[in-house]
């Protein structure tokens, strides 16, 4: 699949841009001494050149600096969420897992796409903040919406990122006739476990405006 043509992936990009940044000013989420990454994850990456490691290695350092501060100060992202576990350990800690959204502006950027739809987030929420995004579910399913997901956007302190190991298997392409093709080896993508604890979170409502309607 190609990417849009120029000019409709400009129009995109320019709304999901204008969408956080209504964001970043909310009152909520500016009292925070936060990194903004996605002018970092936005920024062209050269890879020209390089080797496939090479070019691999590239972006994964991107994928570090933008989420790991050495000055440690906490990082906003945008973010859908996957599931939440119940499972306390300790008192008052619940983890939300969370993958970068779809419409963060980072996902224009289609070097680094392909690691940004393999990294998760495992964050560690409280009990309020687990029930706000509770509520927010059961909102959305109420009024009959199962294909939206909870959309967020997370301030977060980012304690580690971890590079999973990748694995080899067997595909079977699908062939135009739809008949099974030639066993082919396959290598996994990069994968990142990233882990960290949630200062604040707003929700954002991509169904209602094409620039995000923000919740809190």
């Amino acid at each position: 699949m190609g990417h849009p043509p120029s000019e409709t992936l400009a129009r995109f990009k320019a709304q999901q841009i204008e969408s956080e940044n209504r964001i970043i000013k909310h009152p909520l989420i500016a009292k925070y001494n936060f990194i903004e990454n996605s002018e970092e994850l936005l920024a062209e990456v050269p890879t020209e050149g390089l080797s496939t490691i090479q070019k691999e290695n590239l972006l994964n350092r991107r994928l570090e600096n933008a989420l790991i501060r050495k000055d440690n100060r906490p990082i906003m992202f945008l973010g859908s969420l996957d599931s939440i576990n119940d499972m306390v350990k300790g008192e008052n800690k619940y983890y939300v897992y969370f993958r970068f959204s779809s419409s963060s502006p980072s996902m224009y950027n289609f070097d680094m796409r392909p690691i940004l739809e393999s990294t998760f987030f495992i964050i560690e929420c409280d009990s309020q903040q687990v029930k706000k995004i509770k509520m927010r579910k059961s909102l959305i399913k109420d009024y009959s919406q199962p294909s939206l997901s909870v959309e967020c956007a997370i301030i977060a302190m980012i304690s580690s990122i971890q590079k999973l190991p990748k694995f080899k298997g067997i595909a079977y392409p699908i062939k135009e006739d739809n008949k099974k093709g030639e066993p082919t080896m396959v290598e996994s993508p990069d994968m990142f476990i990233v882990k960290g604890r949630c200062l604040e979170l707003l929700f954002v409502d991509y169904s209602i405006s094409k620039t995000g309607k923000l919740y809190y």
